[in-house]
């Protein structure tokens, strides 16, 4: 038996795959601005290694520190992001920044130490290297 579909349910049935394809895409029309992340222990040492995980609403984005403790994100919605950072031997550290369209928000973390966790599995640089981190999306 065939069956016949009229011109108005095609007409819905098109807008409303225009509107779920572009849900997807709502941060595609926002300023982006960039998030440099700098983690530290408590004597000021780099983590190297440290997971930072920045987010916000339908967003987000994971990275390791590199031998300097830094990572460097681009292209980050301009609006207030969380950042969680964790590494081994080290109690997680939080915070919100906000990014502003077309410029670059700086934030330092110190993480306590985890006292539960033996020395050796800290990760903490020995030797302080300049360098620009590790960078996602940026050119």
């Amino acid at each position: 038996m065939a069956t016949r579909h009229s011109g108005t349910h095609l007409s819905v049935g098109f807008m409303l795959l225009s509107i779920l394809a572009g849900a997807g895409d709502h941060y595609a029309t926002l300023p982006y601005g960039a998030l440099w992340v700098t983690v530290t222990a408590s004597r000021g040492m780099p983590v190297s290694n440290a997971r930072v995980t920045t987010s916000t609403v339908g967003w987000e984005r994971q990275l390791r520190t590199d031998a300097v403790g830094k990572v460097q994100l681009c292209l980050v919605p301009a609006e207030s992001i969380a950042v969680r950072v964790t590494a081994n031997g080290y109690l997680p550290a939080t915070s919100t920044v906000v990014v502003a369209p077309d410029s670059t928000a700086l934030l330092s973390l110190t993480l306590a130490i985890d006292t539960t966790v033996p020395a050796q599995h800290r990760h903490v640089a020995s030797v302080v290297e300049l360098g620009p981190g590790s960078a996602a999306g940026c050119p």
